[in-house]
C-alpha cells in the first residue's frame, strides 16, 4: 500500500545565518532514569550552530503556509528541501539509530516543569576535499504530531571516528507533550553538495521518553472487549496509533498456554484480520481487530506491535504495547 509524495510548498534552506564558533557539548544529565550518554567534545571547531529551542527556519523570503501539512500523515505525503534538492546517499550521511534525549530543565516555570525535551540525534558524515568549512552544515528536517509545518535545525561537531567518518549531533527541542518525530537527516559538505538519508523514503522515527506509549496504546472502555468463556476467546481490540506512514504493519501476538506457544494475528488475515476503524484528526487513527478463536482456554495473554518503514528496503522501526511489560491478560470467566 503506498501513495504518492506531494511537496509542500515550504522550502527551508538553512544556509544564511550561521557562523562557525567554537562549543563544548555539556554533559548531560541522567535523572528520573532516561537513557542518557555524555561526552567530551573532541576537536576544535564547530561548523554549524543548532538554533535554541528548535525553531524554523525560513528562507529570506519566506515561503508559502504548510497548509497540505494538514492533511499528511506524520511521515509520508510530504517532501522537504532537503529531497528536492539533494540527492540520497547514505556514504556521505547516515543515521544510524542512536538518539538520546533529555528534559530540560531551563524552560521551567512556577507551574509547569519541564516544558521541554532536548532530543540528540546522532549522524556520521564523511568530510569532503577541498571543502569550505564555513558552509559544511548537517542536521535534520523534522515533524512532529499536531504541528503543520516542518523544521530545520543544525547540528554540532562532535569526534572523527578512526575510518574517517566524523560524528555529528543534532539537537532537537520539543514540547515535553511531543513524543515522537519523523525525520530526513542531511548533509552540506561545503563542496556544493546536499545529500540526505531519509530511510529510503520513509523517513527516520525517534520517540523521546516513553516514546512506545505515544506511538501505539490499547484502547479501553468500548473498544477493547476481550473476554474467554467455554467456546473460546471473544470479542475485539482496538489500538491508537500515530500514523507515521501510509505504509505500516499492524499485529498482535497471543498465547493461550502461557506462551509455551504463540500466534500472531496480522493485517488482512482472514476474519481476525487487523484494520483501519477511524483517523483521530491528521497524525493518529485507531486500528481494530475482532476475535474468534475456539477452545477449551483458562485465559489469553497478548500484546501489539507496530512497525514503521516496511516497504522500500528502508529500516524498520518497531514499537510495542505490551502493558508494561506485563501483557494483557484476560481470565476465563466463572
Amino acid at each position: 500500500m503506498s501513495i504518492p509524495k506531494k511537496p509542500l510548498g515550504l522550502a527551508i534552506a538553512p544556509n544564511n545565518i550561521f557562523t562557525a564558533i567554537e562549543h563544548v557539548l555539556a554533559r548531560l544529565d541522567g535523572r528520573l532514569g532516561m537513557f542518557v550518554k555524555s561526552g567530551a567534545l573532541l576537536g576544535a571547531v564547530t561548523l554549524a550552530v543548532a538554533p535554541t529551542g528548535g525553531c524554523a527556519l525560513a528562507n529570506d523570503e519566506p515561503g508559502e503556509d504548510l497548509g497540505e501539512a494538514q492533511e499528511a500523515v506524520i511521515g509520508n505525503g510530504q517532501t522537504d528541501w532537503a529531497q528536492q534538492q539533494g540527492q540520497s546517499n547514505t556514504y556521505w550521511v547516515d543515521y544510524y539509530n542512536e538518539s538520546w534525549w533529555s528534559y530540560n530543565y531551563s524552560t521551567c516555570t512556577s507551574r509547569f516543569c519541564p516544558q521541554f525535551i532536548d532530543l540528540f540525534i546522532k549522524l556520521a558524515v564523511r568530510p569532503a576535499a577541498y571543502a569550505d568549512l564555513g558552509a559544511k552544515r548537517v542536521g535534520v528536517v523534522y515533524r512532529a504530531p499536531g504541528t503543520d509545518q516542518l523544521t530545520t535545525v543544525t547540528g554540532n561537531y562532535f569526534t572523527t571516528w578512526n575510518n574517517g567518518q566524523e560524528e555529528w549531533h543534532v539537537k532537537v527541542t520539543v514540547p515535553s507533550s511531543q513524543n515522537i518525530i519523523s525525520f530526513n537527516a542531511w548533509y552540506q559538505d561545503g563542496a556544493g553538495n546536499t545529500y540526505y538519508d531519509d530511510n529510503n523514503g520513509e523517513l527516520h522515527v525517534a520517540t523521546i521518553g516513553p516514546g512506545s506509549v505515544a506511538v501505539v496504546q490499547l484502547n479501553g472502555g468500548p473498544y477493547t472487549t476481550v473476554a474467554v468463556d467455554a467456546t473460546g476467546v471473544h470479542g475485539s481490540v482496538s489500538a491508537r496509533l500515530a500514523d507515521i506512514d501510509y505504509d505500516k504493519q499492524v499485529s498482535m501476538v497471543y498465547t493461550t498456554d502461557g506462551w509455551r506457544t504463540t500466534q500472531w494475528i496480522d493485517m488482512g488475515a482472514g476474519e481476525n484480520g487487523w484494520h483501519w476503524a477511524e483517523d483521530y484528526g491528521p497524525d493518529y487513527e485507531r486500528w481494530a481487530v475482532d476475535l474468534n478463536l475456539p477452545g477449551d482456554f483458562q485465559e489469553v495473554q497478548y500484546a501489539i506491535r507496530y512497525r514503521h518503514g516496511v516497504v522500500n528496503g528502508a529500516h524498520a522501526y518497531e514499537f510495542w504495547d505490551n502493558n508494561g511489560g506485563q501483557n494483557y491478560v484476560v481470565n476465563r470467566a466463572p
